[in-house]
């Protein structure tokens, strides 16, 4: 089973406030570039953001003054017991038809400020985890803080959430580029659907790579595929090495 239940792709420009009275236009565009992609259209309450889905529910679309989000989410099929696994390569090719759109729509040039992409993963129990539950083994294998008096049994929650910088190739005093990536992994204790269709505790698991621009990029100047690739390298060579060594195996083709 692959354990990648939700691929997300965010994309942080400067806020623009007139977005929430353009919402019908960016729709229009949207639907014009995708019209076999989307088939349900809602605004929140506010109309501070706009919302647009597939038949399913598993392709999502949202806008808002600050951002714009698509993910595509695992889809357990109960008649089939079956899951439709997220595709990632759709959700990119969709981002690159809507982004330019949305951004021409409400008039973004050089202000985007950043993208980032985030791997979430429902990770089962197994036995070479080694531990009767998700909160104790979080506590165990990634929190460094003893408590003697307490078992296994008596840790009732836990989940940790960190961040580190990596530094971007190409900069300095000559290009002026001040570009770096952030990676924020979180892990804690959630549900899941089985196999069998029952919900069942498991491990989660989020990896968000970002990349921050400095100076702001226009659209056009943005590689989505380019940082897809980084991501995926660093997320196979580098996270799933680690957890690999605490006992978490993770299934992520």
């Amino acid at each position: 089973m692959i354990h990648l239940s939700k691929f997300l792709i965010g994309f942080r420009h400067k806020r623009v406030f007139r977005a929430k009275s353009m919402l019908g236009q960016i729709i229009d565009g949207i639907l014009e570039e995708c019209p076999e992609q989307f088939t349900r259209v809602t605004e929140t309450h506010d109309r501070e953001e706009l919302i647009l889905t597939d038949s399913k529910d598993t392709i999502l679309l949202r806008n808002n003054k600050d951002d714009i989000i698509l993910e595509n989410a695992k889809l357990f099929d109960r008649e089939t017991k079956k899951y439709v696994e997220a595709d990632k390569k759709k959700l990119i090719a969709i981002a690159e038809k809507c982004l330019p759109v949305i951004a021409r729509t409400i008039g973004l040039q050089q202000d985007f400020k950043r993208i980032g992409m985030i791997f979430e993963f429902r990770i089962p129990k197994r036995d070479e985890m080694n531990s009767d539950g998700f909160a104790q083994i979080i506590h165990s294998k990634f929190v460094n803080y003893p408590i003697s008096a307490l078992s296994d049994a008596e840790i009732a929650e836990s989940s940790v959430r960190f961040a580190y910088k990596l530094r971007m190739p190409g900069g300095g005093v000559i290009r002026k580029f001040k570009d770096h990536r952030n990676v924020i992994i979180r892990v804690e204790e959630s549900g899941g659907i089985d196999e069998d269709g029952s919900t069942q505790k498991c491990l989660f698991l989020s990896v968000d790579i970002q990349h921050y621009y400095d100076p702001s990029r226009k659209i056009n100047d943005i590689s989505i595929a380019d940082h897809f690739d980084f991501a995926w390298d660093h997320l196979k060579q580098n996270v799933v090495p680690e957890f690999l060594k605490k006992g978490v195996r993770i299934n992520y083709e």
